[in-house]
């Protein structure tokens, strides 16, 4: 390239402004050779997608192409009839939304309270309402909980006592304890409504927390 010699060739009508060109260096890929099998790869919306998209396929016959659909592995396949020139094979894989997985959902795990805050600090996008992710950030910077110990002994008129405990939570800065989110939960499905609750657990003067949901 330091060698090159470009020629511009300019209207007219120019008018003397500076003209910026920006040279590539290298080589073009190779053209997509379509007399060859092609593999495609994506969501679990691929297939459907890839039938409608009459621009890339518009000779896939519907009628002849096979699908198969496996509900243990969450995957469905589509192939050409073999007559087909190009032999395609388009799979389509059912994968979770990586930004709801990275929550831990159901997972079991607790966290630090530092580290949850740090598990939504970028999750806004889930949220119904983008103002309650906020305030939920700002609360858990401040959060103050109360544990409670209450301590029941019983009789049973024979002589028999039995002594049970429980230990009650209480928030006092107002920090709500469940939050609702609106995304897809697998990737290129629509998005759903659900609720998801912050539980929050102490041992000793460690406070640990995690989300739960049943929906």
């Amino acid at each position: 390239m330091e060698n090159t010699r470009v020629n511009v060739r300019v209207p007219d009508s120019y008018d003397g402004k500076p003209i910026v060109i920006h040279l590539l260096d290298g080589s073009a890929p190779d053209p997509v050779n379509l007399s060859k099998k092609q593999d495609v790869h994506g969501n679990i919306c691929a297939v459907g997608d890839f039938l409608s998209n009459q621009s890339i396929n518009p000779t896939i016959s519907k009628e002849k192409a096979i699908i198969e659909c496996n509900h243990t592995a969450g995957t469905i396949s589509l192939f050409s009839d073999s007559s087909h020139p190009h032999q395609w094979k388009v799979f389509g894989h059912l994968k979770p939304n990586k930004d709801l997985l990275a929550l831990g959902i159901n997972s079991k795990s607790e966290s630090a309270v530092v580290e949850l805050r740090n598990k939504l600090k970028f999750a806004a996008p889930l949220f119904a309402d983008r103002a309650v992710h906020a305030t939920l950030l700002r609360k858990l910077e401040t959060i103050r909980v109360k544990f409670n110990k209450e301590i029941v002994d019983e009789n049973d008129g024979k002589g028999n006592n039995t002594q049970s405990s429980s230990v009650k939570t209480d928030i006092d800065n107002g920090l709500t304890e469940k939050i609702t989110l609106f995304c897809p939960l697998f990737e290129g499905e629509d998005a759903v409504k659900f609720d998801v609750e912050i539980a929050f657990s102490a041992d000793g003067n460690k406070l640990t927390c995690w989300f739960e949901s049943t929906e």
